[in-house]
């Protein structure tokens, strides 16, 4: 009996401090979102480590920071925009913030860019600041044309990140009832985090960025298949609604390096260029303030991968972005 006893108390404290453990990990992510400093570090949280059901929150605290400022300047786009494998600090769009014209000026730069995402994202993305009531100047759109291929998504729900229905909590309840996986593997805690006085690395700070361009093994239906028509639709959505929130809108095609994928060993027939153009004469057409197309305008040691800038690349993004964004708009 003794021992059924002990068995108890000790099943009963082992969940208790799991039970512990959770809430301390939803109370952080919590905390983290809403102390974000936008001074350094204006880059929306990677939302694919956290709950789907929490993620609007998570933006929703974003754009409630945009709406306390009197002029932002909102970077939208995927992975490129994103700054992927590169901490926040090594953007284009902090870069920006940086910039003394930018700060005299009294403007805030915040990239809500999303890994992977698409153009309902950046809807998502606007709806929420719109919400909130954000004063927004410049809305900054990029186009990556491989999201305009024939082949549908392998889920109903993989044609984007965030959630475009169902059910939405705080991060704080997604995190402590979230059931359908492990919270811990999702947020990626290390001790190695914990040691850095960051459990979860929302903001991916702790990337040490490669400068060094690598041939990625893509194949051949990376940017194949492609048709204009499959996502303009969304685009032009995107578009209207940026114009409608933002006194200007700027919209460049995605600086890329395709031309080792052009020749042996892989001898890819890629063409990207008839939805570069397809992008460029839509957005000409649906009146965006500023269309850009920076497709083929740097050389390969301005990446870092086919598609991803290295340090020079997202410094060469903001050099051409700059102009557009000291102009008095009309």
């Amino acid at each position: 009996m003794t021992s059924a006893k002990y068995i108890r108390v000790l099943l009963l404290a082992s969940l208790g401090a799991y039970l512990l453990l959770r809430m301390a990990l939803a109370g952080y992510c919590e905390f983290a979102l809403r102390a974000q400093d936008l001074q350094t570090s204006n880059r929306l949280f990677n939302i694919h480590i956290l709950p789907k059901s929490g993620l609007m929150a998570g933006v929703d605290i974003l754009a409630s920071k945009a709406a306390s400022q009197p002029g932002n300047i909102i970077f939208l786009g995927d992975s490129q925009t994103y700054g992927y494998s590169r901490p926040p600090q090594a953007t284009s769009a902090y870069l920006l913030q940086q910039e003394p014209r930018i700060r005299q000026a009294g403007k805030q730069v915040i990239n809500m860019a999303i890994v992977n995402g698409r153009f309902w994202d950046s809807i998502l993305v606007l709806q929420a600041l719109k919400n909130a009531r954000a004063t927004v100047d410049v809305v900054i759109l990029s186009t990556n044309p491989t999201h305009f291929s024939r082949q549908p998504p392998p889920r109903p729900d993989a044609a984007t990140c965030l959630p475009r229905s169902g059910p939405s909590q705080s991060v704080f309840a997604s995190l402590l009832l979230a059931t359908r996986f492990n919270v811990f593997d999702l947020t990626q805690v290390s001790w190695k985090n914990i040691r850095a006085l960051r459990p979860v690395d929302l903001f991916e700070e702790a990337f040490v960025p490669s400068d060094t361009f690598a041939v990625a093994q893509v194949g051949p239906d990376y940017c194949a298949d492609l048709d204009p028509a499959t996502v303009m639709p969304d685009l032009v959505e995107l578009i209207r609604l940026a114009r409608k929130l933002a006194r200007r809108v700027i919209l460049f095609t995605q600086p890329r390096h395709y031309a080792d994928y052009y020749q042996p060993p892989f001898n890819y027939t890629w063409n990207p260029r008839v939805v570069d153009d397809a992008v460029l004469a839509t957005a000409r057409a649906e009146g965006v303030h500023v269309v850009l197309d920076l497709a083929d305008a740097f050389p390969r040691d301005h990446f870092s991968d086919l598609i991803h800038l290295n340090k020079l690349g997202h410094q060469a993004v903001a050099q051409r972005l700059l102009p557009h964004l000291l102009e008095t708009p009309p």
